[in-house]
């Protein structure tokens, strides 16, 4: 497996990958890689995906597993859309996101809140829960602002999510 990162294997993180793709039929045939890459080469975020590879940086070490195993499952969800959309239109996108990231965007807060309600419906709203309240704990209330001014779901709304799901 490669390991940009000179650092811990990703192994572990395949393995984690591998162990969820069971909660996505569409993936289990589809040999979904997951990368670690140095934080200078993407700082912006802790996670991308490109087709049908996740790269994730060394902040996402730093993360505890049930952290690890939401932003995963959000971004299989992703990996899923794109293989949907195909290579051309998964490139478009890629470019777009790319050039228009730091702006708010319609399609960006469409893309990740429709990314994170799927990661619930999948069963893994415990697991996103725990995300945002982690992340809640370590930003400051500006920073917050600015992630679910992208479509990331609050943990009230995870919460009012899950409980409409029971």
């Amino acid at each position: 497996m490669l390991d940009l990162s000179m650092g811990k294997s990703s192994n572990e993180y395949q393995k984690m990958a591998d162990d969820l793709i069971s909660s996505f039929r569409s993936l289990k045939d589809k040999n979904v890689r997951v990368f670690i890459i140095p934080k200078w080469m993407f700082w912006w975020a802790t996670a991308f995906v490109f087709g049908r590879f996740i790269f994730i940086n060394k902040n996402f070490e730093k993360m505890d597993k049930v952290s690890q195993v939401a932003l995963l499952a959000h971004e299989l969800c992703h990996v899923e859309d794109s293989i949907k959309r195909g290579f051309l239109q998964e490139l478009f996108m890629l470019l777009y996101e790319g050039l228009s990231w730091g702006f708010d965007t319609k399609l960006s807060r469409r893309v990740e809140r429709a990314v994170d309600l799927r990661t619930i419906k999948k069963g893994y709203g415990k697991e996103l829960l725990h995300l945002e309240l982690a992340r809640e704990k370590k930003f400051s209330k500006k920073k917050l602002e600015k992630i679910h001014s992208r479509g990331y779901l609050s943990s009230q709304e995870i919460k009012s999510l899950m409980g409409k799901k029971k």
